[in-house]
């Protein structure tokens, strides 16, 4: 087995103030340290006192003071001292602006806020990242866009989305391409 690597900090004179053994240490946020031991993540405040044990098979921050995590299967959102939350109940969270993408295999996918409330009226079999605004989503097998509060701007009708931009969407729409505005107005007409 290959030890720890040993991480030393030391001042402006050369002289070692602190030291741990650890395989990775990142900075999280100003006060915080992200810590990878054997695989599993914790985090240290700046005089590398444990604030998180290190028990997590993934960490990263979402937004200040919160954390997503991984434990076993599941994954949450923890606090800086280790409280839930979001539980971890989650197959699946990814975070943008603020906003998490939930996935629960039975269910499908949700938008989240950081309090854990749902922001979508219904679950979906796919919401993309966001891109321009919108997230892309897929239900039926069907393509569609909801906005940052949840709401179904672009109705899961079309075949695919092909491109988000500038508030025009390029859509496959029974096998012709078209562009259509986020109020579902046709920009150009579909055509092959």
């Amino acid at each position: 087995v290959q030890a720890l690597h040993e991480w030393v900090f030391i001042d402006t004179k050369n002289n070692i103030v602190s030291q741990i053994s650890a395989d990775e240490i990142h900075p999280a946020s100003e006060n915080t340290m992200l810590i990878k031991q054997s695989g599993m993540y914790g985090l240290l405040d700046n005089q590398l006192q444990v604030l998180t044990p290190i028990q997590y098979g993934r960490l990263e921050r979402y937004i200040p003071g919160l954390y997503i995590a991984r434990a076993g299967k599941k994954t949450g959102v923890i606090t800086i001292n280790n409280t839930a939350a979001v539980p971890f109940k989650y197959d699946s969270l990814a975070a943008e602006n603020g906003i998490l993408r939930a996935r629960q295999n039975i269910e499908g996918w949700s938008l989240l806020t950081s309090e854990n409330t749902s922001l979508t009226a219904k679950y979906y079999d796919w919401i993309g990242p966001e891109t321009d605004g919108l997230y892309p989503v897929i239900n039926n097998h069907y393509w569609g866009a909801i906005d940052s509060k949840g709401s179904e701007v672009i109705h899961c009708i079309f075949d695919s989305l092909v491109q988000i931009s500038g508030g025009l969407l390029v859509v496959k729409f029974k096998g012709s391409y078209g562009i259509i505005n986020s109020s579902e107005d046709w920009i150009v007409a579909p055509q092959s």
